[in-house]
């Protein structure tokens, strides 16, 4: 059973899902072509939450190292 579950639309194509496991949490990251968002979801192995951390990155150049804007749980 998917833990997490994800979807992409772009203006010319239709949206597309994904799902995550517990075991592979979920990864999305969202760019331009310097400027980007990538978020991690997984699940805290002591506390069983998930936990989703978000970064700021340098888009498809990669013209700078990725940021961490936030970690968040569902207690934030």
């Amino acid at each position: 059973m998917a833990r997490f579950f994800a979807s992409v639309e772009g203006r010319s194509a239709k949206a597309v899902t994904k799902v995550g496991s517990e075991k592979s949490g979920m990864t999305a990251h969202v760019r331009g072509w310097d400027l980007g968002c990538e978020v991690l979801l997984s699940v805290d192995e002591t506390t069983g939450k998930d936990v989703m951390k978000v970064y700021k990155t340098g888009g498809s150049r990669g013209s700078v190292a990725k940021e961490l804007i936030g970690e968040f749980t569902d207690e934030d």
